[in-house]
């Protein structure tokens, strides 16, 4: 829900709307969270 909340925002954008030439979304599972190792 919140990666269709941002796509609309962004598509309010004019620059953005031209820039874009693709957006791809996919769904990361609980067990699949990086974060923590990313940011260490």
């Amino acid at each position: 829900m919140q990666v269709y909340k941002a796509i609309n925002k962004l598509s309010q954008i004019e620059w953005f709307k031209k820039s874009v030439r693709d957006i791809r979304v996919f769904k990361v599972e609980d067990f699949s969270d990086f974060t923590e190792i990313v940011k260490s």
